[in-house]
């Protein structure tokens, strides 16, 4: 989860630089007959003012800005959405067209896996939304399935920073590069596409396999490269090693490279790009500074105005300590910025003893979540709201919570959970909370064993404050 610390200096030194200049006002003088004319005084002029300058702290720089490359870091991420903004690219229209199946061409089945279209293959027909209406097709009769279509257009007037026009084609040959046999960004969203292609200067097609539908259509669009500059006969590997990923970049974004050496890395404004006010106002040159040190050297340099941002490389998330000092000083705020990486409890429901002998009898680890309520039990008593602050926020499922259908999740109810618990066959035996339950007539464990369950957690502080919240949570149930 990335961390954002914005410096009170920065607002001062904004609100300064968009102040409008004095501005003379013209004065009618009348000068009295026969007196001699006063010398003529020079009009003042407005001074330029220095460049707004945004400085963003990271530990390390990128290699490059080749947005299919191995290496990954929180800088490249800035780097790549200032220079290739998929945000201000595409506009998309999906929509679901029927289409014949042909045997052995590949479709997406009911489970919403890729498989081959043959006999015995279990697909929802055209007009068909779950596996309710799903049939097994016996790859002879007729057979019509919906296929996703997306057409997509780039916003008018966005030009490279030579002047050349952005087209449908740069972001054609920005998908041949992430789809290639050999690329590391080959992903979910390109296991899907059946066809990328250009349909004018201004407008991409993007179709998937048929049976294949997802809201996320933003996707399916790849941010635009500049293929004028290629060989267009060059693989992915001379691609990516050229030397104009980092030397002479081009940009269609709201900066382009004006330096790159040493520990900075410094960006300036292309006065080419659309709505630049909207997206930066009044900032006028991004830096990006390496600094070593870590989490406190970042903080540090926070304090000395060597920096305006620290990015996600600095792991404040898990830097508790640290955090909450930054949180008591009036002068700074600490933000947390909304992703969609997850972290789950996850239960053990079949012990792995039993794989191997088959037989609970003699299995090392009760089998203490084969019943439902016993697992509903222990969520119900976990107060997650809680136990994620400041980090993040509980979601329904594995969705962020705008995205998914599932409601609002299990609510945080000891009392229910407990009485799951108790339903089980888990009782309190003598009402001592620092004591685990015992089986009573449980269906998966001896009479007498204890509730008493092993917590494997990660080594950040992080997960260990976690891990402290559940074991917290669990034993006032």
């Amino acid at each position: 989860m990335n961390k954002a610390l914005a410096i009170s200096l920065l607002l001062m030194i904004l609100i300064s630089a968009c102040s409008t200049p004095a501005v003379e006002l013209p004065v009618e003088t009348s000068i009295p007959t026969g007196m001699p004319a006063p010398t003529a005084v020079p009009s003042p002029t407005a001074t330029d003012l220095p460049p707004v300058v945004l400085t963003v702290c990271t530990t390390s720089l990128p290699e490059t800005a080749f947005p299919y490359a191995v290496t990954a870091s929180a800088a490249k991420s800035w780097l790549v959405d200032w220079l290739f903004p998929r945000a201000y690219a595409g506009e998309g229209v999906p929509r679901l067209e029927p289409v014949l199946i042909r045997r052995g061409q590949t479709v997406v089945d009911g489970r919403g896996e890729l498989v081959t279209a043959i006999e015995g293959a279990w697909v929802r027909p055209s007009g068909c939304r779950s596996a309710e209406c799903a049939i097994t097709w016996n790859g002879l009769e007729p057979l019509e399935m919906d296929q996703m279509v997306i057409d997509f257009t780039l916003q008018d007037g966005l030009t490279w920073t030579d002047g050349t026009p952005v087209t449908a084609a740069d972001s054609v040959f920005s998908y041949r590069l992430a789809s290639a046999p050999d690329s590391p960004a080959y992903g979910w969203a390109e296991a899907h596409t059946q066809g990328y292609t250009a349909l004018d200067e201004r407008t991409v097609s993007w179709i998937g396999f048929p049976g294949f539908a997802s809201p996320e259509i933003s996707r399916f669009f790849w941010a635009p490269l500049p293929a004028h500059v290629f060989d267009p006969a060059a693989g992915f590997e001379t691609i990516a090693a050229d030397g104009l990923w980092t030397t002479g970049l081009l940009s269609y974004g709201p900066f382009s490279v004006a330096e790159w050496g040493g520990p900075v890395l410094r960006l300036a404004r292309n006065p080419a790009y659309p709505n630049l006010e909207d997206a930066f106002p009044g900032v006028d040159q991004v830096i990006l500074r390496s600094l070593e040190g870590g989490a406190a050297a970042g903080w540090d340099a926070l304090q000395d105005g060597a920096c305006d941002v620290l990015d996600a490389s600095f792991r404040l998330e898990g830097e508790a300590d640290l955090l909450a000092a930054i949180e008591v000083d009036g002068g700074y705020e600490v933000r947390a910025e909304v992703g969609k990486s997850w972290t789950q409890l996850v239960f053990g429901i079949r012990p792995a003893e039993f794989d191997a002998l088959e037989n609970p009898i003699f299995a090392q680890r009760v089998d203490y979540f084969a019943d439902a309520r016993t697992r509903r039990g222990i969520a119900l008593c976990l107060d997650r709201e809680t136990l994620l602050a400041p980090y993040g926020v509980p979601w329904p499922s594995f969705l962020v919570p705008g995205e998914s259908q599932l409601g609002e999740g299990i609510a945080y109810d000891p009392a229910e959970g407990m009485a799951l618990l108790e339903a089980v066959g888990w009782r309190d035996h003598d009402g001592d909370p620092a004591t685990p339950r015992l089986a009573q007539d449980v269906l998966t464990a001896f009479n007498g064993v204890p509730l008493a369950l092993t917590l494997l957690a990660g080594p950040s502080q992080f997960h260990q404050d976690l891990a402290a919240g559940i074991r917290e949570s669990l034993t006032a149930c």
